[in-house]
C-alpha cells in the first residue's frame, strides 16, 4: 500500500559502510565466469563491504547517526522516534534501536524499536516513521536506520 504523508520530509541521508571490501571475482570459480558477469551486469555490484568480526549493525548505525545529527544540527532531545530496520540485530533483546538511543544520547521519551523487514526495510521503514510523525503529537524528528552487516560469515547462511 502506497500512502502519501503531508508535512513529512526526509531531511538528510548518510551511509556508513565497513572499510574492508571483497571483489565479486572471488566467486567466479564457484558460480562460473559467465554467471558472474551476468550478475554483475544485472545488478551493477562488483564488490561488497564486509564488517569486521566484532563490528555490529549498531556500530555502523551509530556512525551514521552521529554524522546526520551533526549535519542537520539537531538537538538530540528533539528526536522522538528511532527505528532500526534489519535482519541482523545485535541481539534479540534488548532491541538494537534501544542501544542506539543510549549511545546517541537520545531522550528516554522517544519511541524506539527494531523492525525485521529484510528487503522491504526502506519502504516500510519510511511508512512506519511517517505514520508516527504525521500528526505531530509524537514530535517532528526521527532517525530510521537500515542495514545488514556481513562479517565474512554471510556466505555460510
Amino acid at each position: 500500500m502506497i500512502r502519501e504523508f503531508n508535512n513529512i520530509k526526509i531531511s538528510g541521508m548518510v551511509a556508513a559502510v565497513p572499510k574492508r571490501s571483497e571483489h565479486s571475482d572471488k566467486y567466479a570459480s564457484i558460480i562460473g565466469e559467465k554467471k558472474l558477469r551476468r550478475q554483475q551486469k544485472l545488478t551493477g555490484v562488483n564488490e561488497r563491504r564486509i564488517s569486521g568480526l566484532f563490528q555490529r549493525i549498531s556500530d555502523l548505525s551509530y556512525a551514521a547517526g552521529e554524522e546526520i545529527i551533526q549535519k542537520l544540527d539537531w538537538n538530540r532531545e528533539d528526536i522522538k522516534v528511532v527505528v532500526l530496520a534489519t535482519e541482523a540485530p545485535d541481539f534479540m533483546l534488548p532491541s538494537t534501536a534501544m542501544l542506539l538511543q543510549k549511545r546517541l544520547g537520545i531522550g528516554l521519551d522517544a519511541i524506539v524499536f527494531d523492525m525485521r523487514m529484510g528487503c522491504a526495510s526502506l519502504p516500510f521503514g519510511v511508512q512506519v516513521v511517517s505514520s508516527l510523525l504525521k500528526d505531530g503529537k509524537v514530535g517532528d524528528k526521527a532517525l530510521l536506520f537500515m542495514g545488514n552487516p556481513c562479517n565474512g560469515l554471510c556466505d555460510e547462511y
